[in-house]
């Protein structure tokens, strides 16, 4: 019996493990703009977005464990995108593996935002 304890020990470590997850941010931030306070529009590679922008940064976000999901990634990168004053994000890719998730697009502020805000 002794050898099965340690197969349940190994089996709930294993599964403690596999519910845990981390994202990691990366970045380059070229300026902030002020908040539009509208959400985020995504345009992802091949996509063309519809009126011209300004490139404020890059952004990257790597995903791990429970939170390597396309929507999550999605979601960290467009929040992000919102706090530095981004309202689109352009270029946008994400590649999904067995254990992680990799996304990352460039942020832009569209011309049509910039001529309106405060």
């Amino acid at each position: 019996m002794k050898g099965a304890g340690s197969v349940l020990v190994l089996a709930a470590s294993l599964a403690t493990f596999a519910a845990c997850g981390f994202s990691e941010r990366r970045e380059v931030v070229f300026r902030m703009a002020p908040r539009t306070g509208r959400p985020v529009e995504v345009y992802m590679v091949g996509q063309q977005a519809p009126r011209p922008f300004d490139e404020l940064g890059l952004l990257q976000i790597v995903s791990t464990g429970n939170q390597a999901e396309p929507e999550a990634v999605l979601a960290a990168l467009s929040h992000r995108a919102e706090e530095l004053g981004c309202d689109a994000m352009v270029r946008v890719r994400v590649d999904v593996g067995v254990t992680a998730a990799h996304g990352y697009g460039v942020c832009v502020r569209t011309q049509e935002a910039r001529a309106v805000a405060p």
